[in-house]
C-alpha cells in the first residue's frame, strides 16, 4: 500500500508540471502584449503631438501671411525726426541727466508714429562703460507739448561674449510695438534690414503690448510679403 501511494503522488506531480509551464507561458505572452500595446500608444502620442505641432506651425504661418506690410507702421530714420535734439534734451534734463554725466540717454533708430496726433515712439540707450550694462527706455513723446511718458525700461547685463543687448523700436502694429533686440557687438552695414536680421539670425523681433508693456513679449514673425520687399531692397542697395 505504501508503495502504491508513492507512485500516485509521483504521477500527480508530473501532471502538475505542464500546467505550471502553461501559466508561465501565458504570463509571458500577456506581458509581451502589454509592452507592444504600450509602444503603440507611445508612437500614437508622438504622432498626435507631431500633428499638433504641424497644425500650430500652419496657423502661425497663415496668421503672419495675412499681415499686410501696408498695415505696419515702419520706423523712420533719426535724420527725419526734426525734434530729435530737443526730445533728447528734454527727456534727459527732466530726469536730472545732463551731458556731463555718463547716464545720459541717446535716442536710437527708429522713430515710429503713434496713432495719436503729434506723438511718436522711440527707444533710448545708455552704455555704462564701467560695467558694460546697457539701459534701454521706450518712450511715447508728444512733439507739440514736449511731454513724454516712458512706457518701458530695462537694464541689460553684459554676456559672456562681452556683448550687451538693447532694444530698438522698428515698427508698430495697432497697439503693439515691434522691437528689434540688438547688441553692442553687431557691426553696422550700409545695406541691411532689421526685419531680415531679426527673422533669420541670432537677433530677435518681439511684440510689446503698449497697454501692458511688462507682460511677456511675443515673437514677431516677418510676413513673407515684407521679407520679399526687404530682400529686393537689399539687393538694389548692394548693386549700387
Amino acid at each position: 500500500m505504501q508503495e502504491q501511494t508513492s507512485q500516485n503522488n509521483s504521477g500527480g506531480d508530473k501532471n502538475k508540471q505542464p500546467t505550471l509551464v502553461y501559466v508561465i507561458a501565458s504570463i509571458i505572452i500577456v506581458m509581451l502584449l502589454f509592452i507592444a500595446n504600450s509602444a503603440n500608444d507611445t508612437n500614437t502620442v508622438k504622432n498626435e503631438q507631431s500633428d499638433i505641432n504641424n497644425e500650430i506651425e500652419k496657423i502661425d504661418g497663415m496668421v503672419n501671411d495675412r499681415i499686410d506690410p501696408s498695415n505696419l507702421i515702419q520706423a523712420t530714420e533719426l535724420k527725419n525726426f526734426k525734434d530729435l535734439t530737443q526730445a533728447k534734451e528734454i527727456i534727459n534734463t527732466s530726469q536730472g541727466k545732463t551731458s556731463d554725466k555718463e547716464e545720459i540717454e541717446m535716442i536710437i533708430y527708429g522713430i515710429v508714429e503713434s496713432d495719436k496726433e503729434n506723438m511718436v515712439y522711440f527707444a533710448t540707450k545708455n552704455l555704462n562703460k564701467n560695467t558694460g550694462e546697457v539701459f534701454t527706455g521706450i518712450y511715447h513723446y508728444n512733439t507739440e507739448t514736449n511731454r513724454w511718458h516712458r512706457i518701458y525700461k530695462n537694464t541689460f547685463i553684459k554676456s559672456e561674449d562681452e556683448s550687451t543687448s538693447y532694444l530698438r523700436v522698428i515698427g508698430r502694429m495697432g497697439n503693439q510695438l515691434i522691437l528689434f533686440k540688438d547688441n553692442t557687438k553687431r557691426e553696422k552695414e550700409n545695406c541691411s534690414s532689421y526685419w531680415l536680421m531679426g527673422d533669420e539670425s541670432e537677433y530677435e523681433l518681439s511684440l510689446l503690448y503698449i497697454d501692458s508693456p511688462y507682460s511677456e513679449f511675443e515673437t514677431f514673425h516677418v510676413p513673407q510679403k515684407l521679407k520679399d520687399e526687404e530682400t529686393k531692397r537689399i539687393k538694389e542697395c548692394l548693386s549700387k
